[in-house]
């Protein structure tokens, strides 16, 4: 299972992009608020480690034990709810706590979930496009979305099931199907969009029903759901070109006045446009960019379907959750409280991200190995 380390099989710019993303996110993370420097940087340090020990796991023989993963998934989703073990913070019971240690078990869903359902895929790939592999697939996709909306987190649940979707589409979806489902799910999608703006809709909580309403009439929610986001544009605008640098004290400061609770997490992109200002902001998505770039990169020099699964769906996960906590922070999504990706503090997210990327370089690992014997 585990190969021998040579650095010149290694896809060096994603590695040192990813750490870059991981070292500014640090930069960052200290500017917003410095009491949780020194435990960014053990986590860090960790993640980046755990990173360079997946590599050598040569990555095909992840998907012998992709049932395995189904399983443990769904068990560290259960543990959630079990009182003692599952942990609440603001209402919401998403953590687990063993001691000094506590993890977001949905963060890990991802890791598992994209393994999961590339391996599923590929074992099937000569039969995607029928009703029994899709709505097998459908149907074990239904526990593990269902308890992570339970706690409640609807967001992390949407996102999972638009990567699972890219995962099935970057695994040949035939374009009737495509056709199909798009002409179901756009009238749905504007009729779900109706119905949860209704004072008697009974699909979200109240309080995920007023951040949608946030969105579409800010200035009603002006002191509540609308308040971090609207203050996070103002910490942007007040960046302009080049900002108002790193750990500035002016009183004038949206984060020193703290309008911005808990700006180390989800809005770390407001934090960025403030103290590095345009620049700072056009850098990170950048080097993002980049990230998502070189990873489906892999997906398309990699033979194996498995492995150019999990780099597209990867990439994805990266993108994806990177349009969705940019597209918040500027108003431009609803509120739905997620990382983004390497750089917001979060040291589940950054693992997760991590193990997923030192799975990526595996695969080109692999990839250069066997150009090498060829």
């Amino acid at each position: 299972m585990f190969k021998k380390f040579h650095i010149r099989q290694y896809n060096l710019r994603l590695l040192l992009m990813v750490t870059v993303a991981i070292v500014f996110g640090i930069i960052m993370v200290n500017s917003a608020n410095p009491s949780f420097t020194k435990k960014n940087i053990i986590g860090a340090t960790l993640a980046i480690c755990v990173m360079l020990a997946v590599t050598l796991i040569d990555y095909r023989r992840l998907a012998r034990f992709s049932w395995l993963f189904y399983v443990m998934n769904l068990l560290i989703l259960l543990l959630v709810r079990i009182p003692g073990i599952g942990y609440n913070i603001n209402g919401a019971t998403r953590w687990i706590r063993f001691g000094g240690i506590q993890f977001q078990p949905s963060e890990f869903s991802k890791v598992f979930l994209i393994i999961f359902v590339a391996a599923y895929i590929s074992e099937r790939a000569n039969r995607l496009n029928t009703i029994r592999t899709l709505g097998t697939l459908a149907l074990l996709m239904i526990p593990p979305l269902v308890l992570i909306k339970s706690q409640p987190d609807l967001s992390t649940t949407l996102i999972i099931a638009f990567i699972m979707i890219a995962i099935v589409f970057l695994g040949g979806l035939s374009m009737k199907l495509i056709a199909i489902v798009s002409a179901i799910l756009v009238p749905t999608t504007i009729g779900l969009l109706w119905y949860i703006r209704q004072p008697w809709q009974k699909l979200l909580h109240g309080w995920q029903q007023r951040r949608v309403l946030s969105f579409f009439r800010p200035q009603d929610y002006l002191s509540a759901e609308s308040y971090q986001q609207l203050n996070s544009m103002l910490a942007i605008g007040s960046g302009k070109l080049w900002g108002n640098g790193l750990n500035n004290d002016l009183p004038s400061s949206v984060k020193n006045a703290n309008y911005l609770p808990e700006p180390q997490t989800d809005f770390i992109f407001a934090i960025i446009g403030e103290d590095l200002g345009f620049a700072g902001t056009v850098f990170t998505i950048i080097i993002l960019l980049i990230i998502v770039y070189l990873l489906f990169g892999i997906a398309r020099r990699t033979e194996s379907l498995f492995g150019r699964l999990l780099a597209g769906g990867t990439a994805c996960y990266i993108g994806l959750q990177t349009f969705v906590n940019i597209g918040v922070v500027t108003l431009l999504l609803p509120n739905t409280g997620l990382p983004l990706p390497f750089i917001s503090y979060g040291l589940t997210s950054l693992f997760s991200s991590c193990i997923l990327i030192g799975i990526c370089l595996n695969i080109d690992r692999q990839n250069r190995l066997s150009y090498t014997k060829f």
